[in-house]
């Protein structure tokens, strides 16, 4: 059987590796959290582009396909959930999945795919290691507002 190879980023992916990159963006201020989740994803075969501030993301978001946006909601320059909601208006294709990885509560309303509080790497196991089982973070409802 030939395989046709992918290339992300210059780099040659083939068969189910390539099936399973995804091109990442992982906007975080805090450097040693930021540079460990990237890391992280990188040994999953994830390519990832890595910035500090929402601005600069939102750039990046407009000019490259991205397949997930990683973010924490304490950005230098914005509300993490003004940057979620700026993403969604943007109407981005394809849609990038919206992950909130912040070590703050989660904010009513805010447009994400997933929330997933620092630093629970099982539940970015599951959303983003191919091998792993699921692909979905089940959404728990928060204690005294009943489910979602």
């Amino acid at each position: 059987m030939d395989e046709t190879p992918t290339f992300i980023d210059d780099v040659e992916v083939v068969g189910d590796a390539a099936a399973r990159a995804r091109r990442i963006l992982v906007v975080d201020d805090d450097t040693e959290s930021r540079e460990a989740l990237c890391a992280l994803l990188e040994s999953w075969g994830h390519r990832v582009v890595q910035t500090t501030a929402g601005q600069q993301a939102l750039g990046f978001a407009v000019e490259m396909r991205l397949d997930a946006i990683v973010f924490s909601f304490s950005l230098p320059d914005m509300d993490g959930g003004d940057f979620a909601r700026t993403l969604r208006g943007l109407r981005l294709t394809p849609r990038p999945q919206l992950v909130a990885y912040s070590s703050l509560p989660e904010p009513l309303g805010a447009p994400v795919d997933a929330f997933i509080r620092k630093p629970d790497v099982q539940a970015l196991e599951r959303l983003f290691d191919p091998a792993a089982r699921t692909q979905e973070i089940p959404r728990l409802p928060l204690p005294g507002r009943g489910p979602r």
